[in-house]
């Protein structure tokens, strides 16, 4: 068994991360993204992916949830604020597919992106 390093003890609890995503559904998508795993990756933002905050899956067998995978190396020293966007940002994929819409970095995405507000979210580590 590994140590815990002191940024991967920052991390948020799966918990908090779950209210961010309820918060953020309901704030700036009317609930519209479907439940999804919520968790954190050892293996996002590293090697080629270096640059990578966040990933996410999801299934054409709706029975499935999607999955949003957050690195812990790139934002276990983060705020809750900056951990928030890269969430909002993978729900944002999320709902566009949900909806049938092109899910990519489409011109709809980064018009969602826009409208971004935290201060909606009336957030805090607890």
């Amino acid at each position: 068994m590994s140590a815990i390093t002191n940024a991967e003890q920052n991390l948020l609890a799966e918990s908090v991360l779950y209210n961010i995503f309820d918060r953020v559904n309901s704030t700036h998508f009317n609930n519209e993204v479907p439940l999804s795993r919520v968790k954190w990756s050892d293996r996002i933002g590293t090697g080629k992916n270096y640059h990578r905050f966040a990933d996410f899956t999801v299934f054409q067998d709706k029975q499935f949830q999607p999955v949003i995978r957050l690195s812990k190396h790139l934002l276990a020293k983060e705020n809750i604020q900056k951990v928030s966007e890269v969430i909002f940002h993978e729900m944002t994929h999320i709902w566009l597919w949900n909806t049938k819409k092109p899910w990519g970095h489409t011109p709809e995405f980064y018009e969602k992106i826009k409208t971004f507000n935290v201060d909606l979210l009336e957030l805090n580590n607890g």
